[in-house]
């Protein structure tokens, strides 16, 4: 895909061939010139110098079409067609799907937000947990459970409602309710005193 896709939300056909990478830049440049000679429109002058098939050109008019109606970035056109490709599907199936994602990530909760809504962990553990998972390549949850801010037990138990979460099955506020009950259990917490430190 053409990751120099235009910004604009009402693409013109030239645009779409373009970041479809149907018909490359130089190509659509040239049909722009003989559209405008001849006032003709720009797919006219595709089908003309044989880049485009009457069907194709038809389906890509159609795209244009629903975008504009549908109020479709180019960006998501671009990772629907992406995502269709990759499981052999339709474009219409693909875009179900993308919007079915999109509503996941609003649902969506990061596992330190959750232990820190929870009060298992503060701020500044989180922070160093970042620092070192940044120069260990790790997820965060692993650090704190490898350095003892959090048992095992916890990270499973938050994983596992995270991922609740992020599902649609769950609300934030009651998981952390659950993850909060566990606080005063202090043998689910070994060396819950102990600094993070670089390893």
């Amino acid at each position: 895909m053409n990751t120099n896709a235009p910004e604009s939300d009402n693409p013109k056909i030239g645009e779409l061939l373009v970041s479809l990478e149907i018909v490359d830049e130089t190509e659509v440049s040239k049909c722009l010139k003989v559209a405008d000679q001849t006032s003709k429109p720009v797919g006219h002058a595709l089908l003309e110098r044989f880049l485009l098939s009457d069907s194709d050109l038809q389906r890509v008019l159609t795209l244009q079409a629903s975008m504009r109606a549908s109020g479709m970035s180019i960006d998501e056109l671009l990772e629907s067609v992406c995502f269709m490709k990759k499981l052999s599907i339709s474009l219409g199936e693909a875009q179900v799907k993308n919007q079915s994602k999109a509503r996941q990530k609003s649902h969506s909760v990061k596992l330190e937000h959750l232990l820190i809504l929870s009060e298992l962990v503060s701020k500044q553990h989180v922070a160093r947990a970042l620092q070192l998972s940044l120069v260990r390549g790790c997820p965060i949850g692993w650090i704190l459970c490898e350095k003892g801010v959090i048992s095992k037990t916890i990270f499973d138990l938050a994983t596992g409602l995270q991922n609740d979460i992020n599902h649609g099955n769950l609300k934030i506020q009651d998981a952390v309710e659950v993850l909060a009950r566990l606080k005063p259990c202090s043998s689910l917490f070994p060396n819950a005193a102990v600094p993070l430190v670089a390893v």
